[in-house]
């Protein structure tokens, strides 16, 4: 199974603080690159997986942050799983 990355930038505020309380977060989501275009193309295939203050990815890294997706995926790798996707209408294997 084929996965992809994506890291983005995203700017909040509160509209009663205005610029002040604008706060700088990081936004990292996946998909799921190896199923058909049906399901490929549309954006229930793209996750959600972490988001991060900025500033903190300056600080301690990327790695920091995604640490414990790095380690569920090398053990999924290693592992697996299977089970029933009915939307698919098959089984998925790692």
């Amino acid at each position: 199974m084929s996965i992809q990355l994506f890291y983005d930038g995203m700017k909040t505020m509160n509209p009663l603080h205005g610029n002040s309380a604008m706060c700088n977060v990081a936004v990292f989501f996946f998909t799921v690159q190896n199923l058909t275009n049906k399901y490929n193309s549309c954006f229930a295939n793209v996750h959600l997986l972490s988001l991060a203050y900025s500033h903190d990815i300056k600080v301690y890294g990327f790695d920091r942050v995604l640490k414990k997706f790095v380690a569920e995926m090398n053990m999924l790798q290693s592992v697996g799983f299977s089970g029933e996707f009915p939307i698919i209408g098959e089984k998925l294997y790692m």
